[in-house]
C-alpha cells in the first residue's frame, strides 16, 4: 500500500507564492506607470495675474496706467483708474486676450 506524502502540496504552495508575488509586483508597477505618466508634464508658466500685468505693460494704450490685477481660476479682476472709456475698454480687451483668461471683471473707473 502506497501513501501519499504531503510534499507535493508544499511544492505546489512554494511554486505559487513566487508567481503570486511576481503578479502583484507587476500590477503595482503597471498602476504606477499608468497613473504616474497619465498626464504630460505641464510647462512652468507665470501665474495668470502676472501674465495679464505683463500684457498690459506691453500694450501702448495701457502703458503708464496703474491697474491692479487679481486672478483666480481663470477669472481676472481689474481695478484702478484710467483717463477715458477707450483706455478702460482696451485694458479689458488686453486682459481677455491673455491665454487662460476665461472671464474679465472690469472694475476700472474713469476719471478725466
Amino acid at each position: 500500500m502506497r501513501t501519499h506524502s504531503p510534499v507535493p502540496a508544499c511544492r505546489f504552495a512554494k511554486l505559487h507564492f513566487p508567481h503570486q508575488l511576481a503578479l502583484v509586483l507587476f500590477l503595482v508597477l503597471m498602476f504606477a506607470v499608468l497613473f504616474g505618466c497619465s498626464r504630460p508634464p505641464q510647462p512652468k508658466t507665470e501665474p495668470l495675474a502676472e501674465q495679464v500685468k505683463t500684457a498690459l505693460l506691453h500694450d501702448s494704450a495701457a502703458q503708464g496706467e496703474k491697474i491692479e490685477v487679481d486672478a483666480n481660476s481663470g477669472v481676472v479682476i481689474l481695478k484702478g483708474r484710467v483717463g477715458s472709456d477707450e483706455v478702460k475698454n482696451r485694458v479689458q480687451d488686453v486682459a481677455q486676450n491673455v491665454p487662460g483668461v476665461k472671464w474679465v471683471q472690469n472694475q476700472v473707473s474713469v476719471s478725466p
